[in-house]
């Protein structure tokens, strides 16, 4: 298991899956990544213009309801919206939406919110029904009001949080000024502050010390990445490495269809789906058993959720749990579960329960990550370490799901715990290069660590992605370059690389090539925020400030807490002449980034 990085200026974003979490200047910071992946997508139904919003980025689930068809549908990514539509999260759904004056709202899970003024005409006026919605609005623009069943919130130009709960509101500001009104009495809430209100009770303030920007983002996991790190296979990580030597040693004629097989399902983490599927297709030429014919069908099923051909994994995962053995069998039940999931945004079905395995175990934490949170996962990581002590993959994966919480005492102790049974562990070593690139600030080093973890994992992209953020730390865009291209050659359906590669592009103004490169991001994951920034980024650079404030909107929109997405969009404002917008937009780059 290994992170998937994005490289946007000095700011490192780390993606596992689609969890973020930034590295910049000595600070780490863990926030929110509504990033999500791409499943299939439908056609938004067309509305009347002007409208009022529309829907940036989406997880599963989510519906809307509009205000001139009755009953409630499942939402797509770029619906329009208009006055009187309500949208609602289920128990795994969160939301991004932007607003025609410029308010982003996220939405959690099981929240209702009901648009109920974007006309232009006065203040805009949303209703929060339900759950919890963070909100940005812009300074020196319309004012926006949001009504709740016990208070009303009246912004200009601020961050906030608001959750309805149990007949209570909660406010908290992270930055401006709010105001928390009912018919009993109001309250002025400033940054660092909180409030809440009861029904028939007058609003109450509470001043929070230290607001934790965190608990007020919404953390998913992109599934898709679990399919390259979920083995196939009952052996330690360091077990799967001494198989594939040992096989590679042999002779290719003197290989039996067993040594075949036990490459393709060792090389699934370690070399890629080139050479898996090589290994594959010569083990069943050789002729295979019925249960070595499902452990091949057990493989096949993930190379083929890693082309993202979700609804044909699914069937293959079911086709391989009828002749696996029982370890294997689960580890299918979580891989089905998985490519349901990706195949259908909307589709409805518990989760396995089951962790015999560390590979169902790996598999438990990415659902749990999904549905859940990055804690979920780490709890469920732990709890398998303990009953695997010996398999460095645990470990590993707990290293850098400690990295995207900033928890760097347990970071440590995983890394070294890690590297102390494997010290060739590709996971352990990318989590390592990491914590020195980000934390201790050992570029060098950094590197190092990396050039080992594609030595022993050459078929890893996410490995490869790294190393061209780190290469670039260091201005070295030739071999940043070439390491970019080597993550896309291995997993060219992975909007990260081509996100990074584009920058790069960006960085040395060699326009047509960076819009390639976005182009093809955009087609996997059009509400990638790293994509929609370097696609503004773009269109700042050649001159069309309109497209580029759009663009950023929607990124600033989609993962609000980077700064340097703050940065652009006060560039954005300025060449525009929108003075307050801008100074906001560069207030919130030194806020989230000091």
């Amino acid at each position: 298991m290994t992170f998937h990085a994005v490289k946007f200026s000095d700011q490192v974003c780390i993606h596992w899956g689609s969890c973020m979490k930034y590295a910049s200047v000595g600070v780490v910071y863990t926030l929110a990544a509504f990033c999500l992946t791409a499943p299939a997508r439908a056609d938004p139904l067309p509305r009347p213009s002007p409208a009022a919003g529309s829907v940036i980025a989406r997880k599963s689930g989510e519906e809307v309801r509009f205000v001139d068809i009755s009953g409630w549908r499942y939402v797509d990514l770029q619906q329009d919206l208009l006055s009187g539509d309500v949208l609602r999260t289920n128990a795994t759904g969160q939301l991004a939406v932007l607003f025609s004056d410029r308010t982003q709202v996220r939405l959690g899970r099981n929240t209702s919110l009901l648009v109920k003024q974007m006309d232009g005409t006065g203040d805009t006026g949303l209703e929060l029904q339900s759950g919890t919605i963070w909100a940005r609005a812009e300074r020196g623009g319309q004012g926006v009001t949001i009504d709740t069943p016990a208070a009303a919130a009246a912004i200009r130009g601020t961050d906030w949080t608001m959750t309805v709960a149990d007949g209570k509101t909660s406010l908290i500001v992270l930055e401006g000024l709010v105001e928390l009104k009912n018919e009993f009495g109001s309250v002025q809430v400033a940054q660092g502050e909180g409030a809440v209100a009861a029904i028939g009770k007058a609003p109450s303030k509470i001043i929070i010390a230290k607001p934790k920007d965190r608990e007020q983002m919404l953390f998913n996991l992109s599934l898709r990445d679990s399919f390259r790190w979920m083995p196939p296979t009952g052996l330690t990580a360091q077990e799967q490495r001494r198989l594939r030597d040992a096989v590679e040693a042999k002779p290719a004629q003197n290989r039996t269809a067993e040594d075949w097989l036990g490459l393709a399902e060792s090389s699934v983490s370690l070399e890629g789906r080139q050479k898996t599927q090589a290994a594959l297709e010569a083990a069943r030429r050789m002729g295979l058993d019925r249960r070595q014919e499902a452990r091949a069908t057990l493989v096949e099923a993930m190379l083929t959720g890693t082309e993202n051909r979700y609804a044909e994994s699914a069937e293959l995962f079911a086709k391989a749990q009828k002749g696996l053995d029982a370890r294997r069998a689960n580890i299918a039940r979580y891989g089905g579960y998985i490519a349901r999931s990706l195949a259908d945004a909307n589709h409805v079905e518990a989760p396995p329960s089951t962790i015999d395995s560390v590979s169902s175990a790996i598999g438990a934490a990415w659902v749990a990550g999904f549905r859940q949170d990055v804690r979920a996962a780490l709890d469920i990581v732990k709890k398998a370490e303990r009953a695997h002590p010996d398999d460095a993959m645990l470990p590993a994966a707990r290293a850098q799901l400690a990295i995207l919480l900033a928890d760097e005492a347990e970071a440590k102790d995983a890394i070294d715990r890690a590297l102390t049974l494997d010290p060739g562990n590709p996971g352990a070593l990318d989590a390592r290069a990491e914590y020195k690139s980000g934390i201790s600030f050992d570029r060098k080093g950094a590197i190092a660590d990396l050039l080992l973890a594609v030595a022993a994992a050459p078929g890893d992209g996410n490995i490869w992605n790294s190393l061209g953020n780190a290469y670039s730390s260091r201005d070295d865009n030739r071999k940043a370059e070439e390491a970019y291209k080597k993550a896309i050659e291995l997993d060219p359906l992975d909007p990260v690389p081509h996100s990074n590669l584009a920058i790069l592009y960006l960085d040395e103004m060699r326009m047509e090539e960076a819009k390639r490169e976005i182009d093809l991001a955009m087609k996997i994951d059009p509400s990638f925020d790293m994509v929609l920034l370097a696609r503004g980024r773009y269109h700042l650079q050649m001159g069309d400030h309109e497209k580029g404030l759009q663009d950023l909107l929607a990124a600033s929109a989609a993962n609000p807490g980077v700064s340097n997405t703050q940065l652009l969009l006060a560039a954005a404002h300025s060449a525009r002449n929108e003075r307050d917008p801008a100074a906001q937009a560069l207030d919130n780059s030194q806020r989230l980034d000091p």
